[in-house]
């Protein structure tokens, strides 16, 4: 035989139910009221901020792989770049590929960038503007003998300090870089 349960349970569950009910009923008539534009992420300024960060994140990636060089393995480097590229930009680099792998390769570059801020100048329209601040430590068969400093305290290296404005462009496949200029 089962045990019955007493009604005072059941009465608790009930008042549980309407409850969760109400909320929901309370929900659809948001909605129907307001449209889609009452639900969270969805307005201007929710869109804005995301096309923010995916363009800012975009020039993070971008012009790290633009400044990464590694004369033992360029061609992985290359094919990184030109994956996060588009427009002129990705096809000038692709016609001057070869000679930058030749260079990187008979000087024995290496070259880890730290990219220390981006902000976007302009986003609008699929295009935004933004200027990145990178800082690089270098070495190649010239540098080998180099001291470490107060400046740049890697020793065989040189340290270097970039600022870039980089022009992005809203692709089916994401934001990528379609063209990159020094800040002097």
């Amino acid at each position: 035989m089962r045990p019955r349960i007493p009604a005072l349970a059941w009465r608790g569950v009930n008042i549980a139910l309407t409850v969760v009910l109400a909320v929901v009923l309370i929900a659809l008539a948001a909605i129907a009221i307001g449209g889609i534009r009452v639900l969270p992420g969805t307005s201007p300024a929710n869109r804005a901020n995301a096309d923010y960060e995916a363009a800012a994140g975009a020039a993070r990636s971008g012009m790290n792989a633009f400044l990464s060089v590694d004369y033992l393995d360029m061609d992985a480097l290359q094919k990184r770049l030109l994956a996060l590229s588009t427009g002129s930009f990705k096809t000038q680099y692709a016609a001057a590929q070869v000679n930058i792998k030749a260079s990187a390769e008979a000087a024995k570059v290496v070259a880890t960038p730290t990219i220390r801020a981006v902000g976007i100048n302009q986003l609008a329209k699929g295009k935004a503007t933004a200027v990145v601040a990178a800082d690089l430590v270098r070495s190649n068969v010239s540098t080998t003998k180099v001291a470490a400093t107060k400046q740049c305290p890697h020793a065989g290296a040189t340290c270097l300090y970039f600022r870039f404005t980089v022009d992005l462009t809203d692709t089916p496949d994401g934001w990528k870089i379609s063209g990159v200029e020094p800040v002097s």
